[in-house]
């Protein structure tokens, strides 16, 4: 009878230690869970999905034609647009020509409509030294061509160009201000200065 009790308490602390080993293994998965449903419920309303460090490129005929980073980017399904944080965006100009570089606080893109709407301090550094800078760029991504209603601001080692409204062919490598053009030329004593 002893042993017979002996063995049914064994027993009875091995399914004790059973079920606890198998409540601690499941545990972490419900409160991962738990977790997932928190992260939910903090996306901004319309949003169905977020991502931090986003990584986005496109290539066309076995080359990297352009390259989008954002900090953060919400996808909303009914626009099929990506909201985009700090964004910075890479053109890969043809023939090897170099690279137009673009930072700008805010963008969203439509990859349906291969369109890119960018805002908050629109900073674009040209291959050749040229620096632009507008609050807002649109950029269609077919056509290769941005544009902007807004004030711009190019400069690089020889002038200083300013007006209101631009249009930029990258292909055509052709630039249109619109209204208000001003332009600053340096003398070449100037140059070495940066004035």
């Amino acid at each position: 009878m002893k042993g017979r009790k002996r063995i049914q308490g064994l027993l009875g602390g091995l399914i004790l230690l059973l079920l606890l080993a198998l409540t601690v293994a499941l545990w972490p998965v419900g409160k991962r869970s738990d977790s997932l449903t928190d992260l939910v419920e903090k996306l901004p309303p319309g949003v169905d999905l977020g991502m931090e460090n986003v990584h986005y490129s496109q290539n066309e005929s076995g080359r990297k034609s352009w390259e989008l980073d954002a900090g953060r980017a919400d996808y909303q399904r009914d626009t099929k647009e990506l909201a985009l944080n700090r964004v910075r965006f890479v053109y890969y100009l043809e023939n090897a020509r170099g690279q137009l570089n673009v930072n700008a606080g805010q963008g969203v893109l439509n990859q349906s409509r291969q369109q890119l709407q960018l805002t908050d301090g629109v900073i674009m550094l040209a291959a050749a030294g040229e620096k632009f800078q507008t609050q807002s760029l649109h950029y269609d991504l077919e056509k290769k061509q941005a544009h902007t209603d807004d004030l711009v601001q190019i400069e690089n080692s020889q002038m200083k160009l300013t007006g209101k409204g631009m249009q930029l062919d990258i292909k055509q490598e052709h630039l249109r201000l619109f209204a208000d053009v001003h332009a600053i030329f340096y003398s070449s004593a100037q140059e070495g200065s940066g004035k």
